[in-house]
């Protein structure tokens, strides 16, 4: 029995007879979402490009073999600041600071021999700059390195079990103004 109003469907349903239906572009809108969905999810959502996270653990086993350390990557990740590297930047010069009492922190000429030494495990080679005022040592390479390429050069030198810490030498810029109202009047 036909209702008034109602519309004459055949019984057996095509694609051409499934978009005449509001419910038949509805059922077919949401199928097209699944499967971008599930499109997305089989390549992880990143377009398929490897992620640093993958690639981590054996760039920390080969740092540790390199230096001859048994550091888990957990203790070398800590002493790693990776924070101010973006996908796209490169970078030629690096912070390096040698725990007390290494031989490192002691006398700076030791930190070029030992980079001559592990210069097949960096991508690029390693030079010591100069020694800055609160311990830490400057230390730049003969080319700027890409993000992956600074990370790697960064877990060999973290590797080492004298090394504090290790982060890229950037320039740093404020990014807000302190709310307090005495903060024009801090260098009166």
């Amino acid at each position: 029995m036909k209702k008034q109003g109602q519309k004459n469907y055949p019984e057996q349903a095509t694609g051409i007879s499934l978009l005449r239906r509001p419910k038949g572009r509805r059922w077919i809108a949401s199928a097209a979402g699944v499967f971008v969905l599930i499109a997305l999810a089989a390549c992880g959502g990143n377009g398929g490009v490897e992620t640093d996270s993958a690639t981590a653990p054996k760039l920390d086993k080969l740092a540790a073999s390199a230096n001859g350390s048994s550091m888990d990557s957990a203790q070398m990740s800590s002493a790693i600041n990776e924070s101010s590297i973006a996908p796209d930047s490169l970078t030629d010069r690096f912070i390096v600071k040698y725990k007390d009492g290494t031989t490192e922190r002691k006398a700076p000429s030791t930190i070029q021999s030992k980079f001559d030494r592990q210069r097949g495990t960096f991508p690029a080679k390693a030079r010591h700059l100069r020694r800055m005022g609160i311990g830490a040592d400057v230390v730049t390479t003969d080319r700027k390195l890409n993000a992956n390429e600074a990370k790697a050069f960064m877990r060999v030198i973290a590797a080492d079990p004298d090394v504090e810490y290790v982060e890229p030498d950037v320039i740093m810029s404020a990014q807000m103004v302190p709310n307090d109202p005495e903060y024009i009047n801090q260098w009166d």
